[in-house]
């Protein structure tokens, strides 16, 4: 009888790793503490090491009392990718992209919307926005992240025990 050892990933990936996705992140991990995964972000187009962008730095801390000033951009590389038990995109065009790049993630690679349960959608990219686009892609996300946990908690296999 055996417990999962270590935590599965989901990988959040958006385009640039400032916005969408290290929201994604944080409030995943901040709602889901005590489950077996963790999240981690990526994007496509990310310039490695760029801080998160500071509406969404604001944004967050606002509202869900959370801080991304520590987050640095990452790309979505091959091994980032692998390593991970589910990728959830913030666009359709980023799944494709990514099946593009490893066409084995079939079965793994979704978007955010769809994982939560909804029909594939896009989450708005906020970049280049006002705060008001911020705060209503966080809040989609939060949503979304929400429905999410929910749908994982319902099929928790982390929890169950093996029997030999």
């Amino acid at each position: 009888m055996t417990v999962a050892a270590s935590k599965k990933t989901i990988l959040f990936v958006c385009t640039g790793n400032t916005c969408r996705s290290p929201m994604a992140e944080a409030l995943f991990n901040h709602l889901n503490q005590d489950s077996c995964y963790e999240a981690r972000s990526a994007g496509l187009a990310a310039h490695a090491g760029q801080a998160a962008s500071p509406l969404a730095i604001d944004v967050m801390r606002q509202a869900y009392g959370l801080d991304l000033s520590d987050h640095l951009a990452r790309q979505a590389e091959e091994d980032l990718l692998r390593g991970a038990s589910l990728i959830l995109t913030m666009e359709e065009r980023h799944v494709h992209s990514l099946l593009r790049m490893l066409p084995e993630l079939a079965g793994r690679v979704m978007t955010l919307s769809e994982a939560a349960g909804q029909a594939a959608a896009d989450v708005k990219d906020p970049y280049g926005g006002d705060a008001a686009c911020y705060v209503d892609a966080a809040t989609e996300i939060a949503e979304l992240i929400r429905l999410l946990s929910v749908r994982l908690t319902q099929n928790d296999d982390c929890r169950q025990k093996t029997n030999s």
